[in-house]
């Protein structure tokens, strides 16, 4: 059963089931919330959980959404890279972390969690030296579990074909306030469809800001 139990988790993890199982999960958990009577007035996402609340704010039909979250994460599955990069807890905050890695070639923030902890992604190389260059500044480092350096130029190689997918969206007029996590403001539809696609885009590649999005 143990066996059994650790190969349905490693089948879990893989990015092109894990992707939309989370977005089905995070809309499933806020149908729910409402179901009991707890009022929305604002989504927000954490990484991936970006199209979720895209979706349960109403910017996109959530059975839309997670055709697109699958579809996209196919494509990252499908990856042909060398190196599939790597990422890694600091206990930091954003600038004390920047300044280590600063000098090292390859690695960038990929994640504002919490006041006292980034996350950094990028070439392996590079993370690894990341989190040496972060213990010896005192700062505790963790390398992470995951299977391609998301939120960093490593996935770039994904962007075009995901951009076909973001074209053929229907866009609609956000139903309560989404504030993304890639900018840490509101979705406005006012500025044309434009603007939410090109934040969709960037997605992959640009830091998450959940701290700001939270501020």
């Amino acid at each position: 059963v143990q066996d059994e139990l650790k190969a349905a988790e490693e089948a879990l993890m893989a990015t092109q089931v894990c992707q939309p199982a989370m977005a089905a999960l995070g809309l499933a958990l806020g149908a729910f919330l409402e179901s009991l009577g707890v009022p929305c007035d604002v989504t927000l996402g954490h990484s991936l959980g970006e199209f979720a609340a895209a979706a349960a704010g109403g910017i996109l039909d959530e059975e839309e959404a997670i055709r697109f979250v699958a579809k996209r994460g196919k494509l990252m599955a499908d990856l042909e890279l060398d190196d599939f990069g790597a990422m890694a807890a600091s206990m930091a905050d954003r600038t004390a972390t920047e300044a280590v890695i600063a000098g090292i070639d390859g690695v960038q923030i990929a994640n504002v969690n919490h006041p006292r902890q980034t996350v950094v992604s990028g070439t392996t190389q590079a993370v690894e030296q990341a989190v040496v260059a972060l213990k010896a500044a005192k700062i505790a480092a963790k390398p992470l579990r995951v299977s391609h350096a998301f939120h960093s130029p490593v996935v770039e190689g994904v962007t075009a074909d995901v951009d076909a997918l973001i074209e053929a969206l229907n866009i609609q007029s956000p139903s309560k306030t989404v504030v993304t996590a890639i900018s840490a403001k509101p979705y406005v539809l006012t500025e044309g469809e434009s603007s939410i696609k090109k934040i969709f885009s960037t997605h992959a590649t640009a830091p998450v800001d959940y701290v700001g999005c939270l501020e």
